[in-house]
């Protein structure tokens, strides 16, 4: 179980590295394209239906929420 926590099931890492990403696209003024929210909601479940009793569902907080801003970024645009 803790081989799984150290590989497939890291839950700081790439959340980090997707924080960093959207760090940098705020910096920019810009929202991260809408795949990015997508991959992490994929992420999220994939892996709590691999490992059933985790936190891995709260992954899909951060992806709606990405969802949710390159929404409403685009009907401002448009």
């Amino acid at each position: 179980m803790g081989a799984f926590w150290m590989v497939w099931g890291s839950f700081g890492v790439p959340l980090g590295l997707v924080g960093a990403l959207v760090a940098g696209y705020g910096r920019r003024g810009q929202v991260p394209p809408p795949y990015v929210g997508v991959i992490v909601g994929f992420w999220a479940l994939t892996s709590a239906a691999v490992f059933e009793p985790s936190p891995f569902a709260l992954g899909m907080i951060p992806a709606v929420m990405l969802l949710i801003a390159s929404r409403k970024r685009q009907a401002m645009v448009a």
